[in-house]
């Protein structure tokens, strides 16, 4: 999140899944003007939303990514950090998440900047950050 915007200081950040709140706490942190737990239901309310975890088992649907894009401000971004296994081992993703993020970028409401694996995302489990700017 931090290099996505210059001028930190009117940013305003949605925290989704914010479950423990520690992502909140170290986007607040970083000097972002909010980092709301609970999305407004306004319509181009948010520059980004962060999504840290909230991506697994029983959790998050791929159809909440259009309900992200549509409280973004057009340009700014979704960011998700997921354990990677996760993308073709859970039933609701696997075939399922990917080609709904492909669907959304052919329909021209997302464009991807970032698909980066790292390790130890959750102990010894890679993890996946997935950027997308929203058109």
């Amino acid at each position: 999140m931090a290099r996505l915007f210059s001028d930190k200081s009117s940013v305003r950040v949605l925290d989704v899944g914010a479950g423990t709140g520690l992502t909140g706490v170290e986007v607040g942190g970083l000097k972002f003007l909010h980092a709301h737990k609970y999305a407004r239901n306004l319509q181009n309310s948010y520059d980004a939303v962060c999504i840290v975890g909230s991506f697994g088992p029983g959790a998050i649907p791929p159809s909440a990514l259009s309900e992200f894009a549509r409280v973004i401000k057009p340009g700014g971004y979704i960011v998700n950090c997921m354990r990677e296994e996760y993308i073709w081992t859970v039933p609701q993703y696997k075939d399922k998440l990917v080609p709904y993020l492909e669907d959304m970028e052919k329909q021209g409401l997302i464009q991807q900047v970032e698909w980066y694996t790292y390790p130890g995302h959750y102990q010894d489990k890679a993890g996946v950050r997935m950027v997308y700017r929203v058109c």
